[in-house]
């Protein structure tokens, strides 16, 4: 099996053994791994719905040489793609579909890019997404000179209120890596700090910040839950619903302290507004019982 397998790979210059589990290799090697399958069987067609979507101009270069072998061995290909760079590359013939409609068929050198875009939409392209005229705002971000070694460097732009900007380029020009590090989910030496910052202000017991919470105390995972709201800094109001719950009697100190002011309830209403002086476990429960509960209570 492994044999037939490493013929097939070796048909289509895999760089990749054939004893490889599948869950390790990169997308453009997994969709080379299902036309191996396809080979396998003496497919005289073959059929690949939006190969390239997720691949890198290399990638897709490489798919394209693979392709190009089959239809050289006799293999006839339908390639399904919404990119037209796939089908100047690869194609003969280009079919059109629209609102699940068939359009036409066309030679692709006699199509030019423009008509080929109008059978596609159904009008103009200068139709496409007409733009209602917005009065531009202040400047609300700015970013100067931001890098990150391996995936961007030098980056610099700015958005208005009220302004819609692109950042467009091919897959892995780096476009996502800047989003992400903009929004801060890239930020993880900041992320490390304040999550110690904060632990350590809540007094969370833990060997390292890098814990999962489920290997904490119920105590300890409420403070790590406080600590996250801690951590926000628009923050203004913090609302915990049975902080205490599951927890021990230390812990409950330490997660609640000293309320200024405390509500309680009893049957869906308010029945009583205490101070923290007039607090007391015997004054909470007289509000907290139904009032002929309350007489009994007192006899």
């Amino acid at each position: 099996m492994h044999q037939e397998a490493t013929k097939l790979l070796e048909q289509l210059d895999a760089d990749f053994s054939s004893n490889a589990d599948m869950g390790f290799l990169s997308v453009a090697q997994q969709q080379m791994v299902e036309i191996a399958k396809a080979l396998s069987t003496n497919a005289k067609i073959i059929i690949l719905d939006e190969p390239t979507a997720a691949l890198t101009a290399n990638e897709s270069e490489k798919l394209y040489r693979i392709v190009d072998k089959l239809k050289e061995s006799g293999v006839s290909i339908i390639f399904n793609s919404h990119r037209f760079e796939d089908m100047y590359r690869l194609a003969d013939r280009v079919t059109v579909f629209r609102d699940s409609q068939y359009i036409g068929t066309y030679l692709v050198d006699e199509i030019s890019n423009a008509e080929l875009i109008k059978h596609m939409v159904g009008r103009e392209i200068n139709d496409l997404f007409p733009k209602p005229e917005v009065k531009l705002g202040e400047e609300v971000l700015r970013v100067e000179k931001l890098s990150k070694t391996g995936y961007y460097k030098d980056v610099t732009l700015n958005v208005h209120a009220g302004e819609i900007v692109g950042l467009t380029g091919l897959v892995g020009a780096g476009r996502t890596e800047v989003m992400e590090s903009v929004c801060g989910i890239c930020d993880e030496e900041k992320e490390h700090s304040l999550a110690k910052k904060f632990l350590e202000e809540v007094d969370t017991k833990a060997v390292t910040i890098f814990d999962a919470a489920s290997s904490l105390s119920g105590g300890n995972q409420q403070k790590v839950v406080v600590a996250k709201a801690l951590a926000q800094d628009s923050m203004k109001v913090i609302i915990m619903d049975e902080p205490t719950k599951g927890v021990d009697v230390g812990a409950k100190a330490e997660i609640l302290g000293m309320c200024d002011r405390i509500y309680v309830m009893c049957n869906g209403k308010v029945t009583g507004e205490l101070s923290r002086e007039e607090a007391s476990q015997e004054a909470i429960l007289e509000y907290a019982m139904e009032k002929d509960n309350r007489k009994e209570a007192n006899k």
